[in-house]
């Protein structure tokens, strides 16, 4: 989801990927593994993403 959506016309639909909630839960999982052992498995933590409908694909949605 990128600012550039809102300025199109009409305005697109995008997916915003919480990049910043992304960048917190990277460091706070790498943080935590400083003076720890390996893990024997990948720690998998999921992050959803957030559609935000515009125009593009909802003439009804409001411009944002």
């Amino acid at each position: 989801n990128h600012e550039i959506c809102a300025l199109t016309r009409p305005p697109l639909t995008s997916i915003d990927q919480e990049i910043g909630e992304t960048i917190r839960v990277g460091a706070e999982v790498l943080l935590g593994q400083i003076g720890q052992p390996p893990r024997p498995r990948p720690l998998l933590r999921t992050i959803t993403p957030r559609l935000v409908v515009r125009r593009s694909t909802d003439p009804r949605a409001e411009h944002r």
